[in-house]
């Protein structure tokens, strides 16, 4: 009889986690792609701020901020252990330019 209760609690927890699953894959399928836009958008910002300023500076050194889109530039500032820096990128291109604060 406890091997037949252990079982039914097992299929119990399956299901229980398999529906927890599916609600939270619900939730990145629903939510997800916006956040991860902002994300990607975020490290393309530090890769090409890093390029652009270079002294062989590491990208996870850069902290972001003060992003604004003004027509086809966004601009921002890019704070990094040597100083901050005034950053600016056309859309659609890859290559940032940046200047010191």
């Amino acid at each position: 009889m406890f091997a037949m209760r252990r079982k039914h609690y097992r299929v119990a927890v399956g299901l229980g986690a398999m529906l927890s699953l599916s609600g939270c894959l619900a939730a990145v399928v629903a939510g997800g792609v916006v956040g991860k836009d902002k994300v990607d958008a975020k490290m393309d910002r530090k890769h090409a701020s890093a390029e652009a300023i270079g002294h062989d500076l590491n990208y996870r050194t850069i902290r972001i901020s003060g992003v604004e889109k003004d027509g086809d530039i966004v601009k921002w500032t890019a704070i990094t252990t040597i100083g901050r820096y005034l950053c600016s990128q056309h859309a659609g291109l890859q290559h940032a330019t940046c200047r010191p604060e």
